[in-house]
């Protein structure tokens, strides 16, 4: 019986111990990583929030108003002030009708946008959650990007809540101005003060 070939079994020892480090190599690099390096494929942010719904019936209205004052981005504010510079009655109603839409489609928006920041929020909780379980090996990071987090969500709080105060008072004020309108009983002084109470300039 012929003898082995020792060069064969060397070779094969040699392989085998290039596949160990490899394993060990590939151990040690998922064992240094973090979740936020190597992200969660079940989480997307994307589409953790279904957008808003608009009627194309009520955005197509809207536009045409915009249009109608010479302003296509013109938001609730710039309609309602434009509003109130028409001397037709009709027509200072459907820009007001505009404004109120507007505003509040603005404000929807708004809220999906913080409904999407909290669950960023909830899933940077989790992420760092797993970090002080050891999962990952950089606490410091994640604590400060959970406080990090946490200071954007009240930025967006009181956003939010300045915005829900600043369309309610809208509100209320085109409300006054469309009774006005219908009693033909327009007082442009009172209506340039109530205006001016919510920082509504009038076009120059």
């Amino acid at each position: 019986m012929a003898p082995k070939n020792p060069h064969r079994r060397a070779g094969r020892r040699t392989a085998r111990n290039n596949m160990d480090l490899s394993d060990q190599e590939a151990d040690y690099r998922r064992a240094n990583t973090s979740s936020e390096d190597e992200g969660d494929p079940d989480f997307d942010a994307t589409t953790s929030t279904d957008l808003v719904h608009v009627d194309p019936a009520v955005t197509n209205f809207i536009d045409n108003a915009a249009q109608q004052i010479g302003n296509p981005h013109a938001d609730g504010v710039a309609l309602a002030s434009a509003a109130i510079q028409q001397q037709c009655p009709q027509a200072a109603l459907q820009l007001l009708a505009a404004a109120t839409a507007k505003a509040s489609i603005d404000t929807q928006q708004l809220q999906s946008q913080q409904d999407r920041t909290n669950q960023l929020s909830a899933h940077a909780v989790a992420t760092a959650d797993l970090a002080s379980e050891g999962l990952c090996n950089s606490d410091v990071t994640y604590d400060n990007r959970y406080k990090r987090q946490n200071t954007i969500n009240e930025q967006n709080d009181q956003c939010i809540n300045a915005l829900e105060n600043r369309l309610a008072r809208l509100e209320g004020l085109l409300s006054r101005v469309l009774t006005m309108l219908l009693n033909n009983n327009v007082d442009a002084n009172h209506a340039s003060h109530a205006f001016n109470t919510l920082l509504i300039t009038g076009p120059n």
